[in-house]
């Protein structure tokens, strides 16, 4: 039951991080002034980064967990949080 919820956590949370980062990409905000534009900047390369930290955290606790290289899934829950979550989601609903 630990692990279906595990994995439905990681599903949930890597969908949701890949619709955010998209949708903001595909309507970035307008700002017309180019101070705003810098701060959103910032705020926003912020965000991912913290988000990232978060996510590859949490993917090497859970990779840990199921006897997994626990260094080789934060780097990658770094690199590219939202498919490291998806991808370990799958492997950890596989192996039970």
């Amino acid at each position: 039951m630990e692990n279906n919820r595990s994995s439905n956590i990681l599903y949930i949370s890597g969908i949701l991080l890949f619709v955010f980062f998209f949708v903001n990409r595909a309507y970035p905000p307008n700002f017309s002034s180019t101070e705003s534009s810098s701060l959103f900047g910032v705020i926003w390369s912020g965000t991912y980064i913290i988000i990232s930290f978060i996510s590859a955290y949490y993917c090497s606790k859970l990779a840990q967990k199921d006897n997994r290289n626990a260094a080789f899934w934060f780097f990658f829950g770094l690199l590219l949080p939202m498919f490291a979550m998806i991808g370990l989601g799958f492997l950890i609903r596989k192996s039970r």
